[in-house]
């Protein structure tokens, strides 16, 4: 009975220290940086300064920026009038009779 709770004790204290486990700092056994040689600089500058020209020539987009503009039916002339006043809401059928409580 002896060797019974010790080893329940045993196990609750492994799973009240899995959680802890999980939250410790991973180790990278790799090299933080990569270091570049000179070569590979000169390359890695004129990949940039050949994106930074493509980019520079491409035109400059004018047209809308609302994808969904040619799906609305919307008027014009009716985003600028003042909106209409809203109608009294029709009365329900059932609005005269009284609901009781159920006993």
């Amino acid at each position: 009975m002896a060797s019974a709770r010790i080893i329940m004790m045993v196990v609750a204290v492994v799973a009240l220290a899995t959680p802890a486990l999980a939250q410790m700092p991973a180790i990278n056994m790799a090299p933080q940086g990569k270091h570049m040689t000179s070569e590979e600089i000169e390359k890695q500058k004129e990949i940039d300064r050949a994106y930074k020209e493509a980019i520079s020539k491409l035109p400059d987009q004018q047209g809308s920026k609302d994808p969904w503009g040619n799906v609305r039916n919307v008027d014009p002339s009716a985003q600028k009038q003042a909106p209409k006043a809203a109608a009294k809401p029709a009365r329900p059928r059932n609005a005269d009779v009284k609901t009781q409580a159920v006993r």
